[in-house]
């Protein structure tokens, strides 16, 4: 049997698995409703592998999806009457689906003998060290609390294996995708925010969901009945939407503002992509969402268009935003707070800055286990040490040991997620802002805020330069055979010779 025959053969068993788990469990869903419930939960388990192993690109665009969608449908499925008991083990699903898509897609980089193998041993050995750090670390912490701090530290790992994993057609799949994903969210969010706020507390029930669901009173307003981060400082209303919270919709927005840029041709209506999702962008007055975006957009435009151009192009889109804040009195405002100093939130950070600066001192060489440090297990645990920042939560709870050991897995890892991609300079720098701003924020360690920003980096890694306008001007041509008035085509090198698909090819 061929290469080409065992394929299909292993293509045609998820098909077989499906049809016989639904005629097993069929008769279950007639004569008893407990086994109806587990036929039903098999076959949509057996679903997402099919999916996973099938179009991996639009198994992981699906997540993107419920990163975007599931707070507020969360929210609007709790006012409705859905118990907080059934919804929160629902909030971790995310997390599940992504970890079934790494395990399926580290088994077929096995299968196929590719020589990104590393990336499945880099993930295991991370896993490793947190499982010895369980076991031989005595957390006083609540088991939940435990379990909460480990999905927080792995969301690096789970983030850049998924994305290490894909081949760089699946990669652009999923740039296009999500940008349009982040594009509908980004829409509904400009849309929310010219409501008045009681919509959002009242109708969508973000402040019950808070409370009731996510177990975290003391961050709700008791006059607003919205979480105090759905403000600024000076009390004007942040975009939110369905992202959240602000501060995830601005990690995603910024992202997706990089993908559409770097994925521009791929796009139908680039601009009327972009707009909306930078407006969005500012009006979530997410500092780290701005960075990522500013970063990501300047490093982009250096590498295609050179250091020049690239200063250029910044200076326009300066000028623009200073337009934008003498016109949207908020944005003005706040910016104003933050160069003056005298923001809140921007003091707030400088002082949790230096306090963690102090804490670097006192770690030991073996942590205290975890659940033990980070603002999450605070909630739960009044003796964990917290300060705004993700090497203070990760070394509290690991040690200088551990803490180092998986620092190294995780740039590594990074190493690999864009190695080899046309623009891996991009990528890298995404990488660099995410671990700037882990000094001042512990989102990096969230799903909602860290999962796609680890993501886009992958992504951006992947796509192709654009031509410059000389080359653009003459068809190719062999030693400049064919040029118009004898001038000769610019020669260009091989990476330069790739042009970003059309949007049926991705």
């Amino acid at each position: 049997m061929g290469p080409r025959m065992a394929m299909r053969g292993r293509g045609a068993a998820w098909p077989v698995l499906t049809a016989v788990i639904a005629t097993t469990f069929s008769v279950g869903l007639i004569l008893q409703p407990f086994l109806g419930a587990a036929a039903v939960g098999l076959l949509v388990v057996a679903s997402w592998l099919q999916l996973c192993h099938r179009r991996p690109a639009l198994a992981l665009t699906f997540i993107i999806a419920t990163i975007v969608f599931s707070s507020h449908v969360f929210a609007l499925a709790h006012v409705a009457g859905v118990p907080s008991s059934l919804i929160r083990p629902m909030i971790g699903a995310k997390d599940l689906l992504a970890w079934t898509l790494l395990a399926v897609l580290a088994l077929r980089a096995m299968q196929e003998r590719r020589q990104n193998w590393a990336v499945p041993l880099l993930i295991g050995a991370f896993l490793t060290l947190g499982a010895v750090v369980y076991v031989l670390f005595d957390s006083p912490a609540p088991l939940a609390v435990q379990l909460a701090a480990m999905r927080g530290a792995s969301l690096p790992v789970l983030s850049l294996g998924c994305v290490a994993l894909l081949s760089r057609d699946e990669r652009r799949r999923v740039a296009v995708a999500s940008v349009y994903v982040v594009l509908v969210g980004a829409g509904y969010a400009l849309v929310e925010l010219a409501l008045p706020r009681s919509f959002v507390s009242e109708t969508v029930g973000v402040g019950r969901y808070w409370v009731e669901v996510k177990d975290q009173p003391l961050f709700v307003d008791p006059v607003t009945d919205l979480p105090g981060n759905f403000f600024t400082s000076a009390g004007f209303p942040r975009l939110t939407g369905t992202f959240g919270d602000p501060l995830s919709a601005g990690e995603m927005l910024g992202g997706a503002l990089v993908l559409a840029v770097a994925y521009r041709s791929a796009l139908r209506y680039p601009d009327l992509v972009t707009l909306p999702i930078t407006a969005a962008l500012l009006l979530s007055f997410t500092r780290n969402g701005w960075l990522l975006a500013a970063a990501g957009v300047t490093a982009l435009a250096a590498v295609r268009y050179g250091v020049g151009r690239a200063l250029l192009r910044v200076a326009a889109i300066v000028v623009a935003i200073v337009i934008a804040s003498a016109v949207v009195r908020p944005l003005g405002d706040y910016l104003g707070g933050i160069l003056s100093g005298n923001d809140a939130s921007t003091l707030g950070h400088h002082s949790a800055l230096e306090y963690s600066v102090q804490l670097f001192q006192n770690f030991p060489f073996f942590g205290h286990g975890w659940g033990t440090g980070g603002s999450a297990a605070l909630n739960t645990f009044a003796e964990a040490v917290t300060a705004e920042n993700a090497y203070v939560a990760v070394l509290t709870q690991t040690g200088w040991l551990v803490g180092t050991t998986l620092g190294i897995l995780v740039l590594w890892l990074c190493h690999l997620a864009v190695r080899g991609q046309p623009l891996a300079a991009v990528g890298a720098t995404i990488l660099l802002v995410q671990a700037v701003t882990a000094f001042i924020s512990e989102n990096v360690l969230t799903f909602n805020a860290g999962f796609f920003p680890f993501l886009t980096a992958g992504l951006i890694a992947a796509a192709g330069p654009v031509r410059g306008p000389a080359e653009r001007t003459f068809p190719r041509t062999v030693d400049g055979q064919g040029a118009p008035e004898g001038r000769v085509a610019p020669r260009m090198s091989p990476v330069d010779r790739w042009t970003p698909a059309s949007p049926a090819g991705t």
